[in-house]
């Protein structure tokens, strides 16, 4: 049953719900479902069963705004610590909570990685379980001074509206802290893998080889990743990616020296670390062959465009950086999300 107006099944019918679920909406009221009429997001998260649904349709909200799209959450198994956070109308899972939120189609969910209960993931999965063959997993890495969320707090928007994409069309995506700024060192390493191991465990997602996705930071880690696991790599994606981390460090590009200073024991050094985790440096050996396709700014001042197109070059075959308007961080809203999803599934394993 849905209420008079909205189209389709957009609410669960009442036999779906377990016990205990609230349905929420901003004037109250509805049919055949289990109503508390909550004017606010958090009592009706607050007030709903351990374990149960929480259905929340679109309008105004006290103390929470609008809500554009219909949101079903469930909590875990117990509601100590669940909390949900907003930001530029996007409703997600706050980090640690443990929780989901099926929006658009996709469930996003907040889950608990390794590193001594620190290493905070989110997935992307599609709401429903595919009826067709599982598609590869992808794990993405986020840029700098961002975390596990960067897919989501950006939702609908650059970053956001790619890896919601990928989801919507049956991919599950498994966004990692990956350990914060680590730039991709030996202690980043060891959190993709893992990462790389649940998506296929735990998220559904197909045995073998997966593609990797990384903005700015994010693209220097799965290029490292995939320097030294090449036979588990099905393609390499790009997003506005760093490719020489050396002319980063020598210019202190946006002041980001000092950042990767401290992600390697004695600082950067291109002699020391540049064979093993400097694209720039190792991509005409070691990732040769592989399926890589980038993004960049064209006015980028961090990434200069020319270090993407060197490492493409480099890589040879079908390797390639395509230009888009837009600075660091403005272009990643021009990157379109189809084209992704296109070079994936022309990749995909």
């Amino acid at each position: 049953m849905v209420a008079p107006g909205r189209v389709g099944r957009i609410v669960p019918a009442p036999e779906e719900l377990p016990a205990g679920s609230r349905y929420a909406s901003p004037t109250g009221g509805g049919s055949g479902l289990s109503i508390d009429s909550p004017t606010t997001l958090s009592l009706a998260i607050a007030d709903a069963t351990p374990g149960a649904v929480v259905v929340i349709l679109p309008g105004s909200y006290t103390g929470i705004g609008a809500i554009s799209k219909t949101l079903t959450i469930r909590p875990p198994l117990s509601n100590s610590g669940f909390s949900v956070v907003q930001s530029s109308g996007t409703i997600y899972p706050d980090r640690g909570t443990f929780g989901s939120l099926t929006l658009d189609g996709v469930k996003v969910t907040s889950l608990l990685g390794t590193a001594g209960g620190t290493e905070y993931w989110t997935s992307l999965t599609p709401s429903q379980v595919p009826t067709f063959e599982p598609k590869m997993g992808v794990l993405f890495m986020h840029g700098a001074t961002a975390n596990e969320l960067q897919p989501v707090l950006s939702w609908p928007f650059a970053i956001g509206n790619i890896t919601r994409t990928l989801a919507q069309a049956g991919y599950s995506v498994l966004s990692i802290y990956g350990g914060g700024d680590t730039w991709g060192n030996a202690a980043c390493m060891s959190l993709m893998s893992d990462g790389v191991e649940y998506l296929k465990s735990h998220l559904g997602a197909k045995a073998g080889k997966v593609a990797l996705i990384g903005g700015s930071m994010g693209g220097l880690a799965v290029a490292n990743w995939a320097r030294a696991n090449p036979s588990q790599v099905a393609a390499i994606v790009g997003l506005t990616p760093v490719s020489d981390v050396t002319d980063i460090h020598t210019n202190n590009r946006a002041l980001l020296a000092s950042s990767i200073n401290g992600a390697y024991s004695g600082g950067w050094s291109e002699a020391v670390y540049g064979a093993t985790r400097n694209p720039h440096t190792y991509a005409g050996t070691d990732l040769v062959g592989l399926a890589y396709k980038a993004w960049y700014g064209a006015s980028d001042t961090t990434v200069i465009p020319s270090t993407v197109t060197d490492v493409a070059t480099a890589i040879g075959g079908t390797a390639s950086a395509v230009s888009v308007t837009g600075n660091h961080t403005t272009a990643l809203s021009n990157i379109p999300p189809e084209d992704v999803l296109a070079f994936l599934n022309a990749n995909g394993t």
